[in-house]
């Protein structure tokens, strides 16, 4: 009975995030191998509104924390990096406590533990992700300077994007009536992340494929409980 019970719980999860999971490692392939640096390269050129050297001097862990608020931040930067400030570490790990407490409130203890395990489980895949994946190099413009971007050889994927959609598919479980406005603020983070030069196109994609793969195997294992 309990294997049964275990196949009857897999495989719904494994139809759920087959699609972006397939897409998820094509893609991580792709960055790897060089097959979309073309594309990286085209979007940084083209919409990137500045990479300073402040992507190089800020850690990846304070700078991701304090990015709307650093001294360093351009001041017409900081609009745009305020509205992805929900995708920090710290904004995100509360949003996800919150909505835990109130989903075990109501009565909904596992799917309060599923979001907090999983949102554990995906940052240290994109923690991963950085630390042993890397991408042919790209290039930027630095006070006029055509110069490598050294932090987007391992900024894949992005854990902003990733924790946004987390938040946003996270609050949503909670406050379904909000899920217009949530995705539509989503929605806007992955663009601003590009525009403001904090990751490339790529990046984004990766993060959201991984978000939509850790939140649907929560929606669906809660739903078959």
């Amino acid at each position: 009975m309990l294997q049964a019970a275990s196949a009857r719980t897999v495989r719904p999860v494994i139809d759920a995030v087959r699609l972006p999971a397939s897409a998820l490692v094509l893609l991580t392939i792709g960055v790897c191998l060089g097959w979309f640096t073309w594309l990286d390269q085209w979007i940084i050129d083209h919409f990137t509104g500045s990479v300073s050297t402040r992507h190089d001097a800020t850690p990846m862990f304070t700078g991701g924390i304090l990015l709307p608020f650093n001294g360093t931040t351009p001041n017409w930067e900081r609009p745009f990096a305020t509205w992805t400030w929900g995708g920090s570490i710290v904004v995100s790990v509360l949003v996800v406590i919150w909505v835990a407490r109130s989903l075990r409130r109501a009565g909904r203890p596992l799917e309060a533990s599923l979001w907090l395990t999983v949102w554990v489980i995906g940052n240290a895949i994109e923690v991963a992700g950085k630390h042993e994946l890397a991408r042919p190099l790209l290039y930027g413009t630095v006070d006029g300077v055509r110069s490598l971007v050294g932090p987007f050889t391992s900024s894949y994927p992005s854990g902003h994007a990733m924790r946004s959609f987390f938040v946003a598919a996270a609050i949503t479980a909670v406050r379904p009536h909000w899920r217009r406005w949530l995705y539509a603020w989503f929605a806007l983070v992955p663009v601003f992340l590009v525009l403001i030069g904090a990751h490339t196109i790529t990046d984004v994609i990766g993060g959201t494929l991984l978000a939509m793969v850790c939140c649907r195997t929560i929606v669906v294992v809660a739903r078959g409980r």
